[in-house]
């Protein structure tokens, strides 16, 4: 979780899953955006979501014109076949989709990886 303070999602998410538990919230989804940043923690953020019988939801970095990461976009894009570390973000995905949790999902491009 770059840029975050762990302590205080951890915190957050655990207080968020008990307001569920007594009906105050309908449903909690982790939104997570997938880049050469974080891709090796995928694994333990479903596990993560697992634990707390949440959604997850991941996607792509989309460069929008609007940060400096758009500037490093050819590296952040670890999907792409063309980033030097393609095949270890595969080995980590298919780590990820091994979990087999049903609340988990990936972009469309990813299941056919």
């Amino acid at each position: 979780m770059i840029g975050s303070n762990q302590k205080i999602v951890f915190k957050n998410l655990k207080w968020a899953t008990k307001q569920q538990a007594i009906g105050n919230i309908k449903e909690i989804t982790i939104n997570t955006v997938i880049s050469g940043l974080n891709y090796k923690e995928i694994p333990k953020m479903i596990k993560l979501a697992k634990s707390l019988d949440i959604s997850i939801s991941f996607s792509t970095y989309e460069p929008w014109g609007t940060v400096k990461l758009d500037k490093q976009y050819k590296e952040l894009s670890i999907w792409e076949k063309t980033n030097p570390e393609y095949k270890e973000f595969l080995k980590i995905l298919n780590q990820a989709k091994e979990i087999n949790y049903p609340k988990c999902s990936f972009p469309p491009a990813f299941l056919c990886l």
